[in-house]
C-alpha cells in the first residue's frame, strides 16, 4: 500500500461562508484528514457542507467567532459532544488504527477563561488528543522573534490568557507542537503574533510535525498543518476494482476459449470453484486493476485565471508582510478582494454553463449529482465509532466490523421468536419435506443459453461479490465459455449440489438516517453476492414468478413486486371505500399494520412448506432451498474484513429472489381476515378497513380480524411492530 503523510489543517478563516472557495483549495491541494476551523461566523447554519467531508459546528447566538471540523469520509470518526461554555467542538478520528480526538476551538480576545474551563473539556476527550485553536493568548513561552525572512515582530507581553494556558499545559504535561513562526498578520498595526496553538497529549508528540503555511488565503491567520512525522500513516485502504476501460478484451477471450474448457473441468467436483478461479486467473492477466491512491479533485472552475489570481493574492500578501508600508497593505487588500470575487465570479459561470448544457435528454441522475456536487451536499454513509454495551468506544476496524457482524446476526436468530413459536418451529422443522418428483414440469427444464444471456442482459452493473467476478467479466464472455458455464450452472440445477461461494456474501453497513450510529443494530447491511449467482437467481425467479401468477397462488390483494400493481393501486382503493362511505352515510375505519424486521425474521422452513403447499416438485424448489440453507456473511469495513458470521433465518439481503420468496410466505395473511373486511397487502405493509353505520360493529369486525392477524403472526414468526 502507498504510505502518505496523514494531515491535520488548522485556520482562523475569518468567515467560513465568504471564504468557504478557499477551504475547497485547501482540500483539493493537501486532501486533510481533518480541517480544523475557528471564526466560523456561522449563525446556527449547518447548511455549509463539503463534499467528502462530514462537517461539526459550533456557532453562537450573535455569529461571531464559532468553531468547525471537517472530517474526511473515509476516516472512521464520531461526534464527542461537549459539556462547556468554551466554542469549542470535537470529534474521535481513527486513523490507521489509532484513535485520536481532535478538537478545534476559539477563545475571543475579551473572554475570560480559567484554567479549570481547559481541564474540564479536555477530561471529556478519549484517548490522546490534538487541540487545535486561536487561543489569543500571548506569551514568550511560544517564541518572540519570527525567523520568516528574519522580520522582528517584537516583544511579546504576557495576558491573562497566556497564563491560563502556560498553567494548562503544565498541569497536564502537554505539548505545544508550533514552532516560533508566528501564525497571524495584523496589516492594521504591522505586527506578527502567534495566537493559533496546536497543543497535543505527550503520547501524540512523536507522531505529527507542525507546518506553517506561507499564503494566508485570505484571512489573516496562517494556515497550520500538522503533517505525520513519519510514513506510518497511509492513505485510508480502499479495495482494488477492475478497470475495464483497459481491459484487452481480444486476449481475455482467446484465453477463456483456451484455458477453460469441458475437458479442463471434467474431473473436478466442484467445478463452479475451478470455473471461478480460471476465470479470476484470466481476468488478472487482461484487465488491469485501479491503484488506491489520493486523487486531487479540481474543481471545474479553478481555471487558469484563477490560479494566477491566487499565486498574485500569495505575493502581494508577501510583500505586505515584508514591507508592511500603506502602499503594500492596500494592495495586498485590492488584490485579495478581487480575488475572492474571481473565484465566486467563475463558480457561477461553471453552474451556469453547466445548466445551458442540460437538454431534455440529459439523464435526470446526471443533473441530481451535478447538484449536489457543486452545493457540497454530503454523503453520511461513513462509518462512526461504535459504544458496546458498557457504553466504552470502538474504535478499530477490525472490532467494529466484528461488532457490526454480531449485530447483523443476532437480527437473523431463532432467537428473536418467541419460546412458544420455538417450540412449534422445533416440531415443524422434524418433519422433512420432500419435493423429489419423477414428473417432468416446465418450470424444472435445463437452462438455455438464451435463458443466460438474457439475465446478464437485464443486470444491472453492481459490485461483484467475494469471488470479484463481475457481471462485466460475465458479459464478455466467448460463446465457448458461456456454454461451459451454463453446463456447470445446469448440474447444480439438476444434481443439487449447491457451491458453497454462492451462500456467501460480503456485506457494506450503511448508516440508518436519523439515528443513533453509535449503536450497530442502527446500520443497514448492503449484501454483495456472486454475480454468477445472481444471475441464476434471476433465471429461477423468472420461472418462479411465472408458475405462481399462472396459477393465480399470489392472492390479488398483494401489490409488492408485482408486474403492473404499485402502490397506486392500493391508494385508489382506499380513496374509493372512503367516498362510498361517505356518500352511504357510513363510518369508515381503517388499521395499518407493519411486520417488525420481517425479512431478517422471515421462516426459511416456513417458506419451504409454503411452496410445498403451492404445488412446488422437482427442480426449483430444491435449488431454492439449497440457497436458503447454510448462509454466511462477513463485513466489510474499508478493506477490513470481519470474522465469518451465520444467517440463521431470514431472507437473504439484497438477493434477486428474496423479494419474491417473502411474498410467497406472507401470502396466507389474507385468509386470516373474515368476509366484510377489506385488506391491502404491500409486501410487508397490511390495512384492514372496514365500514358501517354502527361504531360498535367496526369495531367488533376489526377486533376479530386483528385476533387472527394475531394467531397468523404467531404461526409464522412474525411480530407485528408496535410503533
Amino acid at each position: 500500500m502507498t504510505k502518505l503523510k496523514c494531515n491535520v489543517i488548522q485556520w482562523n478563516c475569518r468567515g467560513l461562508r465568504g471564504n468557504r472557495e478557499q477551504i475547497e483549495i485547501l482540500i483539493d491541494k493537501y486532501n486533510p484528514a481533518a480541517i480544523c476551523l475557528q471564526e466560523t461566523r456561522l449563525r446556527h447554519d449547518t447548511s455549509q457542507t463539503f463534499k467528502y467531508y462530514s462537517t461539526y459546528y459550533s456557532s453562537t447566538d450573535t455569529g461571531d467567532g464559532g468553531v468547525g471540523i471537517l472530517v474526511k469520509n473515509t476516516c472512521i470518526h464520531s461526534n464527542l459532544p461537549l459539556r462547556t461554555n468554551l466554542q469549542a467542538v470535537a470529534v474521535c478520528v481513527t486513523l490507521d488504527n489509532k484513535s485520536y480526538t481532535i478538537c478545534s476551538i476559539y477563545i475571543p480576545p475579551s473572554q475570560i477563561v480559567t484554567a479549570e474551563e481547559l481541564h474540564n473539556l479536555v477530561n471529556q476527550f478519549h484517548g490522546p488528543y490534538i487541540i487545535n485553536g486561536d487561543f489569543n493568548a500571548h506569551s514568550p513561552l511560544w517564541g518572540t522573534t519570527s525567523q520568516n525572512n528574519s522580520v522582528d515582530w517584537g516583544t511579546v507581553s504576557q495576558n491573562n490568557l497566556g497564563n491560563v494556558v502556560e498553567q494548562f499545559l503544565n498541569d497536564h504535561d502537554l505539548v505545544l507542537l508550533n514552532t516560533d513562526l508566528p501564525t497571524r498578520f495584523d496589516e492594521f498595526h504591522k505586527t506578527y503574533s502567534l495566537l493559533d496553538l496546536t497543543i497535543c497529549h505527550p503520547s501524540v508528540y512523536l507522531d505529527f510535525k507542525c507546518n506553517i503555511f506561507s499564503d494566508r488565503f485570505g484571512s489573516d491567520h496562517f494556515p497550520i498543518q500538522l503533517l505525520s512525522s513519519s510514513n506510518d500513516f497511509p492513505e485510508p485502504e480502499t479495495i482494488s476494482r477492475w478497470n475495464f476501460k483497459k481491459a484487452k478484451w481480444d486476449e481475455f477471450q482467446e484465453r477463456c476459449i483456451e484455458l477453460i474448457t469441458e475437458e479442463v473441468l471434467e474431473e473436478e467436483t466442484d467445478k463452479m470453484s475451478l470455473f471461478t478461479q480460471l476465470l479470476l486467473d484470466i481476468a488478472a492477466d487482461t484487465i488491469p486493476k485501479t491503484v488506491p491512491s489520493p486523487k486531487k479533485r479540481t474543481k471545474p472552475w479553478f481555471d487558469e485565471d484563477c490560479k494566477n489570481a491566487a499565486k498574485n493574492r500569495k505575493q502581494a500578501a508577501k510583500v505586505s508582510q515584508n514591507c508592511p508600508d500603506v502602499n503594500n497593505i492596500m494592495r495586498s487588500r485590492l488584490i485579495q478582494a478581487q480575488t475572492k470575487k474571481l473565484f465566486k465570479s467563475k463558480k457561477r459561470e461553471s453552474w451556469r454553463r453547466y445548466v445551458s448544457s442540460i437538454t431534455n435528454k440529459t439523464h435526470i441522475n446526471k443533473v441530481w449529482k451535478m447538484v449536489n456536487k457543486i452545493a457540497g451536499k454530503n454523503s453520511s454513509n461513513h462509518l462512526h465509532h461504535l459504544k458496546d454495551g458498557d457504553g466504552n468506544l470502538i474504535t478499530d476496524k477490525e472490532s467494529i466490523a466484528n461488532a457490526l457482524g454480531k449485530s447483523f446476526e443476532k437480527s437473523s436468530s431463532s432467537s428473536n421468536y418467541s419460546s412458544e413459536f420455538q417450540k412449534l418451529k422445533k416440531t415443524q422443522e422434524m418433519k422433512k419435506i420432500n419435493f423429489r418428483t419423477n414428473v417432468l414440469r416446465k418450470y424444472n427444464k435445463r437452462f438455455k443459453l438464451r435463458d443466460l444471456k438474457r439475465s446478464f442482459k437485464k443486470a444491472n452493473n453492481s459490485a461483484p461479490g467475494p469471488d470479484q467476478i463481475h457481471y462485466e467479466i460475465l458479459r464478455h464472455l466467448p460463446l465457448d465459455t458461456l456454454k461451459v458455464l451454463l453446463n456447470i450452472i445446469n448440474e447444480v440445477w439438476t444434481d443439487g449440489n449447491f457451491p458453497q461461494s454462492w451462500r456467501e456474501a460480503l456485506i457494506i453497513p450503511i448508516p440508518k438516517p436519523g439515528k443513533d450510529h453509535y449503536v450497530p443494530i442502527n446500520y443497514r447491511p448492503i449484501a454483495l453476492t456472486s454475480c454468477i449467482c445472481k444471475s441464476v437467481e434471476r433465471m429461477v425467479n423468472e420461472r418462479l414468478i411465472w408458475y405462481l401468477e399462472k396459477t393465480g397462488k399470489i392472492n390479488k390483494f398483494q401489490c409488492g413486486f408485482r408486474a403492473n400493481r404499485s402502490t397506486v393501486d392500493h391508494l385508489v382503493r382506499l380513496e374509493t371505500f372512503i367516498r362510498d362511505a361517505f356518500t352511504n352515510g357510513e363510518h369508515l375505519v381503517a388499521v395499518f399494520f407493519d411486520l417488525q424486521k420481517a425479512y431478517d425474521t422471515t421462516w426459511k422452513h416456513g417458506i419451504m412448506n409454503d411452496l410445498y403447499d403451492m404445488g412446488l416438485r422437482g427442480n426449483l424448489p430444491i435449488f431454492i432451498s439449497n440457497f436458503l440453507s447454510d448462509r454466511t456473511f462477513q463485513v466489510l469495513v474499508g478493506a477490513t474484513i470481519s470474522d465469518q458470521f451465520d444467517q440463521e433465518e431470514g431472507v437473504p439481503q439484497g438477493a434477486i429472489l428474496s423479494t419474491t420468496l417473502f411474498n410467497v410466505k406472507i401470502n396466507n395473511i389474507i385468509k386470516v381476515i373474515q368476509p366484510g373486511v377489506e385488506c391491502s397487502l404491500y409486501v410487508d405493509d397490511f390495512v384492514i378497513i372496514y365500514r358501517s353505520k354502527s361504531i360498535n360493529d367496526i369495531e367488533r369486525k376489526l377486533q376479530l380480524a386483528i385476533n387472527g392477524l394475531n394467531r397468523w403472526t404467531f404461526e409464522n414468526g412474525f411480530t407485528i411492530s408496535k410503533k
